[in-house]
């Protein structure tokens, strides 16, 4: 590529980031009920950890959606990526795939995330990317 063709060296793309753990697998007869999550080990903090640092080593930002449920367990995480500058955005709460639990239980289950994650950076949350990248106009919910 030339100087003069208009068109920028640097390369630009959207980088995200599922923050979830390994035990929020979905369509597995191994994943644990979410009654059983508070007992299982985390591994989110050393690979969160290490995430961060690459991104701010290679000069990435990034939008993390956090699983909400998780964000009350690791708060300190949420507002170090958000003090990083990398935006914080729902994954909801518990990882619920709306056509198994339905709009009620699925409408719920966000605003419970939403709000969690509002209360811990103190701003608004606009984002929200279902289990299974879960997006269309047919199912959308004002979020």
């Amino acid at each position: 590529m030339s100087e003069t063709s208009g068109i920028s060296k640097r390369f630009h793309a959207a980088m995200t980031v599922d923050v979830e753990d390994w035990f929020h697998i979905l369509d597995s007869p191994a994943t644990p009920k979410v009654s059983r999550w508070e007992n299982l080990e985390s591994r989110l903090e050393p690979n969160m950890e290490k995430i961060l640092e690459l991104f701010e080593q290679k000069d990435v930002k990034a939008t993390f959606f956090w699983l909400g449920w998780m964000a009350q367990r690791h708060k300190n995480l949420v507002l170090k990526c958000a003090k990083a500058g990398h935006e914080i955005a729902s994954h909801g709460f518990e990882h619920v795939v709306p056509c198994k639990v339905g709009p009620n239980i699925f409408r719920r289950d966000i605003i419970q995330a939403k709000n969690i994650l509002e209360d811990i950076i103190s701003k608004p949350v606009n984002w929200l990317q279902g289990a299974r990248f879960w997006n269309n106009k047919r199912n959308r919910l004002g979020f």
